[in-house]
């Protein structure tokens, strides 16, 4: 298919083009996938009451956003109800029952998310409200202590802007580091590295790199940044990585990237939100 499209409004084209895009591919993939049983379909909408609640007006919801939030099964919504009607209490916070079977289950699911991602142990699994506190507990917690005047913060262009923005906060407060950010190759599949390890100096304290991209997809090779970081930064770098697409879509070990903090986000993978 080709398309040829004139127009005096470059930007209101280039929406114009996206949209004829995904029409053209939802075209073509509905015909290549056909083999999917509908059957498989139709047990897993079951599993999302979400998805299921116009069935009077016969309309069904279609959901394509869990990028930014997925939609919780059937499961997940009984055990936070269940958890609100039985043993909601304090966790680590009190010796009476409901705070001590609270933390009891508070720990257990550290120690699953912990087998999840082949973590050391769950002393390594820090819950917060969300991937941005995460890696704004970084920056304020690591960074603040450890990033000085004249030291470098690398990140790539692919960042979601909570990765961003504390370290520009930091130079707003007077705290003198340089932000870099890292290119694509020119076709935009994936992160330039040659790019990468001529950014990453001997001044280079924090490397933070997301693992999947929100927005282009592009999956980063974190064994190959690390060992950049490893050979260009300074001794006492660390690397981050933003791993909220990366871990609901396949497995994850944390020991194998080579990195010092992964962040996900249990709303991502038909978690609880906080």
């Amino acid at each position: 298919m080709s398309l040829l499209l004139f127009c005096p409004y470059p930007n209101r084209c280039r929406f114009l083009l996206l949209v004829l895009f995904i029409l053209f591919l939802n075209l073509n993939l509905s015909s290549q996938y056909a083999f999917v049983p509908s059957s498989l379909t139709a047990s897993i909408r079951k599993d999302f009451p979400i998805l299921n609640q116009d069935q009077d007006t016969n309309v069904n919801t279609i959901y394509l956003d869990s990028a930014a939030s997925s939609q919780k099964p059937s499961s997940v919504i009984k055990a936070m109800s269940d958890f609100d009607k039985t043993t909601h209490s304090n966790v680590h916070r009190g010796a009476h029952r409901l705070s001590r079977e609270a933390t009891r289950l508070y720990e257990e699911a550290r120690d699953k998310l912990a087998k999840l991602i082949n973590a050391g142990s769950r002393r390594e699994v820090v819950f917060t409200s969300g991937a941005t506190h995460s890696l704004n507990l970084i920056s304020n917690s690591w960074g603040a202590s450890n990033l000085s005047d004249g030291d470098e913060v690398v990140l790539s262009i692919m960042e979601h802007h909570s990765a961003i923005v504390p370290y520009h906060i930091m130079q707003q407060y007077g705290k003198k580091i340089s932000v870099k950010f890292c290119p694509l190759l020119p076709d935009g599949t994936d992160l330039d590295y040659a790019a990468l390890a001529s950014l990453v100096t001997s001044r280079t304290k924090l490397i933070s790199i997301v693992h999947t991209s929100n927005t282009l997809a592009v999956t980063t090779d974190t064994l190959r940044i690390a060992k950049i970081r490893d050979s260009n930064a300074h001794p006492d770098c660390v690397y981050v990585v933003d791993g909220c697409q990366s871990l609901p879509h396949g497995p994850v070990d944390v020991r194998s990237l080579g990195c010092d903090f992964f962040v996900g986000s249990a709303h991502k993978m038909v978690g609880p939100t906080g």
